[in-house]
């Protein structure tokens, strides 16, 4: 092998290596925001109110929160 293309050999290397270095996404954590609905008459009151506490519980008891979801969205899926 001749000097010129092991220069080329070890630069073209160096440069494959840092590319995969390169950061190529970023992701952000984003946590919902729930609007209930503000109707007198709402029939899916307690839904609302099952969202609103599992989002209270949320950090404290993630699981407990996610039962309040299931049990919410059970809830609503009866109403349909």
């Amino acid at each position: 092998m001749n000097p010129r293309s092991t220069v080329s050999l070890v630069t073209f290397s160096a440069e494959l290596a840092l590319a995969g270095c390169a950061q190529y996404a970023s992701v952000s954590e984003k946590h919902p925001e729930f609007h209930p609905l503000r109707s007198a008459a709402s029939a899916l009151m307690s839904v609302e109110q099952g969202i609103a506490a599992a989002l209270q519980k949320e950090r404290g008891e993630p699981l407990a929160a996610l039962g309040g979801y299931l049990a919410a969205a059970q809830s609503a899926a009866r109403e349909l």
